[in-house]
């Protein structure tokens, strides 16, 4: 029995993936970012520059998201998916937290090494 051959991904889904892993890069340099605010209780002028790039996050943020779901909505089948994995109860839970898995393997990922299944 020979196996399929491998299909790449369709390009809406490549480019939907594109755009979550900045989403998540985005929230990622957020919570960096307030972290550093927390820090900064006696440096009055860091404060001003790291609030300032906290407000250019969370704009960037929110803009990236409208363009997520555009993105969604803009694509019939990728609707479809998302309308399928809403509906599923404790769906959406579950893929944010395997996502939270993912990002964090992939961030410390060794070139050559495989990632682990999301299984």
């Amino acid at each position: 029995m020979q196996p399929a051959a491998w299909q790449p991904a369709a390009p809406e889904v490549r480019e939907l993936r594109a755009l979550v892993e900045r989403l998540q890069t985005l929230r990622d340099m957020h919570q960096q970012e307030a972290n550093r605010l927390e820090a900064a209780v006696d440096a009055p002028a860091m404060q001003e520059s790291i609030g300032q790039h906290l407000e250019w996050l969370q704009a960037s943020i929110k803009e990236l998201t409208q363009r997520i779901d555009d993105h969604i909505d803009h694509h019939p089948q990728l609707r479809r998916d998302a309308e399928l994995i809403t509906s599923t109860p404790g769906a959406v839970r579950r893929l944010q937290s395997l996502w939270r898995n993912w990002a964090t393997c992939a961030a410390f990922a060794v070139p050559g090494r495989r990632r682990p299944s999301l299984a």
